[in-house]
Order: structure tokens, then sequence, then C-alpha cells
């Protein structure tokens, strides 16, 4: 690594290949600058603070060259890196994807189940984290769908 960085100083030392991550850099770093849930899941590593993150974290984003990227959190772990405090990217309580947040109230919506908490104990977050998710998706409250999910989108004259 010492040579490489000799002839070239622009070039970083690579992790072995055994903890290479996943091959869609560009794909994976356009899912980081818009903080937008990738289609196929992936962590990553910052090499200047040993820390990884998921895709959607609100930290600030590291430099593109000092970014490595992960298919779990096991492997991030094997390859040196700290799970994230803001994130906790390891942590498997937390559903991390708003999507499936919302997909599973729009499967409890259609099952007939009404009330925010009935809503948030059959989805598993807390109701705070619903409506915020709910809103930040669906560009709407969770009341405003299902008075225009009971209407049937034609709203009200």
């Amino acid at each position: 690594c010492l040579i490489m960085i000799l002839s070239n100083p622009k070039e970083r030392c690579q992790p072995p290949l055994a903890i290479q991550p996943l091959h869609q850099p560009s794909s994976n770093w356009h899912a980081l600058t818009r903080r937008i849930t990738p289609k196929t899941p992936f962590y990553y590593g910052v090499l200047t603070t040993n820390i990884f993150c998921r895709p959607t974290c609100t930290a600030r984003l590291a430099r593109r060259v000092n970014v490595r990227y992960f298919p779990t959190p096991s492997a991030a772990k094997a390859a040196g890196y700290k799970a994230c405090l803001r994130c906790k990217p390891d942590d498997e309580l937390f559903i991390g994807d708003a999507e499936e947040v919302v997909m599973k109230l729009l499967d409890a919506l259609g099952r007939k189940i009404r009330g925010l908490d009935a809503l948030s104990k059959e989805v598993g977050v807390t109701k705070s984290y619903l409506c915020r998710v709910f809103k930040s998706v669906m560009g709407m409250t969770i009341g405003e769908y299902v008075k225009e999910f009971e209407t049937g989108g034609k709203g009200e004259n």
C-alpha cells in the first residue's frame, strides 16, 4: 500500500478483497446524496472516522473518496467500523425504511384498523414516528389519507 501511495498520492489504500463492498458505487452514492432508501439495501463506512451508517442517516456526508459500501452491518464491523450513534445501523429492532412503515400502515388501514394507537401498535412504531414518516412519504396526514380513501378519492363537495 505504501508503494501505491508513493507512486500516486491521490489514490487511497483499499481494504482487502474479502471485505470489499458492493459493486454499485455510483447508484449507492446517488442514494447517499439524495438520502433515499436504495433498492438494494447497503450500509456505508467512512474511512476517516471508522463509523458506518445507513444510507438515510442525517449525519454530514463524507467525501466520496472516504466512503466504502457494505451489504450488512456485520460486514462493516468485520472491516473495523463502529456503528453510528445517530442512525443505529446495527439495531435490529429499528425499522429503517420509511416505505416499509408506510406499506405496513396501508395494509392495516386496508384491514379496517382505525385509531392512531391501534395503527402504531400494528406497525410497531410510536405514534409520532408513524405520523411523521407517513406525511414525509405520502405528502399528507394519515387522517387526510383515510378521508380520501373512504370517499373514494372524490373529496367533499
